[in-house]
């Protein structure tokens, strides 16, 4: 029965070998470190396009460690209207009032994810975001 095979294949010796080698000759935290740094300054490019755009008026919350941070929203702004808005100009962000039960006026705001998207474009996308939000300000 196929079961019975899966449960007696064949092990990943050659494939654990080609990791195992990997992880002995350093590349594994050679590609840990280079991360870092490219993360560390999309985060950095994202944090300086939200001053450049909105100074200390929208905070921003979390954003320490992660791929993503939160840019506060006022309360009488509705993050999902943004949120829309920002798609229709190429922007994703996520409306944070989506993820909570019962919405506080603290929980207007956007989710911002940073790891998939090259430093260079960072601030440009953000131009378009703030167009959004500017919209509804």
């Amino acid at each position: 029965s196929r079961a019975l095979s899966e449960l007696y294949r064949e092990g990943q010796t050659p494939q654990q070998a080609v990791l195992a080698q990997f992880l002995a000759e350093g590349h594994y935290t050679s590609h840990i470190r280079r991360m870092r740094h490219i993360y560390a300054a999309r985060h950095d490019a994202l944090i300086a396009s939200i001053k450049q755009h909105f100074g200390a008026s929208l905070p921003v919350i979390g954003g320490d460690a992660g791929l993503h941070l939160v840019l506060g929203l006022p309360s009488h702004l509705d993050d999902v209207a943004v949120a829309q808005r920002a798609a229709s100009l190429n922007v994703v962000a996520r409306p944070l009032s989506l993820y909570h039960l019962h919405q506080p006026a603290s929980s207007r705001g956007l989710l911002l994810g940073y790891g998939a998207v090259d430093v260079n474009e960072i601030p440009e996308n953000f131009a378009r975001l703030a167009q959004a939000i500017e919209h509804f300000l």
